[in-house]
């Protein structure tokens, strides 16, 4: 591949879902990390000040975030950005997998849930054609991996 948005046509014209593509993807493309990574990956991106894209949506919409986060919190079964100017409120039970997919040199980090919907993905912010953040390697690197 050699733009990101191609993966979406790859899976639609080999009548694949996103995640079996995922675990057919050759070794180093697509790594099983624990859903709770929520916290850590979330935690991690507002501690190291890392700007970060995410994605959201259903049928009907998507919503897209650029920035940096500021403040994480648990509340019960949620994990939630509370900034001024980005609220995510993200139910931690939901997820069943997640993801670290790297494709046509962009790395992303995706949760799944029990039925294998895509619930949100984020990216690195980052200037097109420019390499991604060391710190955003970094952190997702450091997510925990399903063994």
């Amino acid at each position: 591949m050699s733009d990101v948005h191609q993966f979406s046509r790859l899976v639609a014209e080999f009548k694949l879902s996103r995640e079996q593509a995922l675990r057919l993807a050759p070794t180093g493309y697509a790594q099983a990390i624990t859903p709770v990574a929520i916290r850590d990956f979330l935690d991690g991106a507002a501690k190291n000040n890392i700007a970060i894209m995410a994605f959201l949506g259903n049928d009907g919409i998507t919503q897209i975030f650029s920035g940096k986060i500021q403040k994480t919190a648990a509340h019960g079964d949620w994990y939630n950005v509370l900034d001024p100017k980005f609220n995510l409120h993200l139910r931690e039970t939901a997820f069943a997998r997640a993801w670290v997919v790297k494709r046509a040199n962009v790395t992303s980090v995706e949760f799944y849930d029990k039925a294998g919907d895509l619930v949100v993905t984020f990216f690195g912010v980052r200037e097109r054609g420019q390499a991604q953040p060391q710190a955003w390697l970094d952190l997702v690197q450091g997510l925990p991996k399903v063994k």
